[in-house]
């Protein structure tokens, strides 16, 4: 187990061709430093740069729960679940904030100068250009945030299949 959080699963659980990680985060200011190492550390079957794309979506959506999602972040957690298929990683990321569905998050103005610039909400733009899937659901009182990406045919050849 790596910083800041709790292995539900203790690694991979096999169920046919699905491999499965999941860990709970504290909901404090580690947790998105603390997801995306951990991503690292269990992510087999991605090009690098889909790697780092899958980070920084995820990064992006922690870090939004975090700042977000509570008025008092104290006692909170924040899971995330890395699911492998062969076709496709998804990644769901589950807390028990407000209401939110980043889908329906409206873009930021568009700025003519640095002065009109505001900052923030830039984050999801790149989450939602980035990420080859994007899935909400609110369910038992929780925000489940999936998004996912298609692996790369070459990837899914050298990875092993009891990984």
């Amino acid at each position: 187990m790596g910083p800041g959080g709790m292995d539900i699963l203790g690694g991979i659980a096999d169920a046919g061709t699905m491999h499965v990680h999941e860990r709970v985060f504290p909901a404090d200011r580690s947790a998105p430093r603390a997801a995306t190492a951990w991503l690292r550390s269990v992510m087999l079957g991605l090009s690098a740069s889909r790697l780092d794309d899958a980070e920084l979506c995820l990064d992006e959506l922690v870090t939004n729960v975090i700042r977000y999602a509570w008025d008092d972040p104290g006692g909170h957690v924040v899971t995330v679940r890395v699911e492998r298929t062969p076709l496709e990683l998804t990644i769901t990321v589950e807390d028990d904030g407000r209401a939110f569905d980043p889908r329906q998050a409206p873009p930021p103005p568009p700025a003519h100068s640095l002065d009109e610039a505001i900052p923030g909400g830039r984050g999801l733009m790149l989450v939602k250009a980035i990420a080859q899937r994007l899935d909400y659901e609110r369910r038992d009182g929780k925000n489940r945030v999936t998004f996912g990406f298609y692996r790369d045919r070459a990837t899914i050849d050298r990875v092993p299949t009891d990984r």
